[in-house]
């Protein structure tokens, strides 16, 4: 049975609650909430087709859907990163601690984590690229509030990433940040920015 679901295009009043996560996530979402309002061309989830119309612009609320919807955000991720080899799917992992080993792991294998200062992040790695591996970062990847984002960069910037990275390396990802994916409706569901492409 296919899944009726639908892509709802937001306006400008999500950013009230965009900006609100970013604000308080890490570095790299900090320097996006300075430019997210200014600079962000589309914003839309993906919600089953019989959602509660007055219910789409309640993000912090759940009761909105009853099913997963992380397979078709993993899906529309993975379909980005195939596009462009030069693409990466980097996420905030709000659970993870830099200060002792055992806790940045890599998430099911598919990933590279890397810190700065107290903050960890994973990278997903290009070679184990699956929308199954990008659905284990929503699962795996942190807790609220789950923040991920697609960043163009060339692959030799991005080899550079290994345990630790530099301010300056995070202002990097930030400016090349072409997407941005935040949990909302209480990890229900997703919105989605996406920034004009270069």
């Amino acid at each position: 049975m296919a899944r009726e679901l639908k892509r709802f295009v937001l306006n400008r009043e999500a950013l009230d609650f965009i900006e609100s996560q970013l604000k308080i996530g890490f570095t790299i979402s900090r320097l996006l909430a300075e430019r997210v309002r200014s600079t962000a061309k589309d914003i839309w989830t993906i919600l089953p087709q019989y959602v509660n119309i007055n219910q789409i612009y309640s993000f912090d609320s759940g009761g909105i859907c009853d099913i997963d919807l992380s397979l078709e955000i993993a899906q529309f991720i993975h379909d980005r990163l195939l596009e462009d080899e030069n693409i990466y799917w980097i996420l905030e992992d709000n659970t993870g601690d830099h200060t002792h080993p055992g806790r940045n792991n890599p998430i099911d294998g598919v990933t590279i984590p890397f810190s700065y200062e107290y903050e960890m992040y994973q990278l997903l790695r290009r070679d184990r690229l699956s929308v199954e591996a990008v659905q284990k970062t929503f699962k795996f990847g942190g807790a609220y509030p789950y923040v991920g984002f697609l960043t163009g960069l060339d692959s030799s910037a991005m080899r550079r990433i290994a345990n630790e990275v530099t301010r300056l390396e995070l202002e990097k990802i930030a400016q090349g940040v072409q997407t941005i994916v935040i949990g909302a409706y209480d990890e229900e569901s997703y919105l989605v920015v996406d920034f004009p492409r270069a």
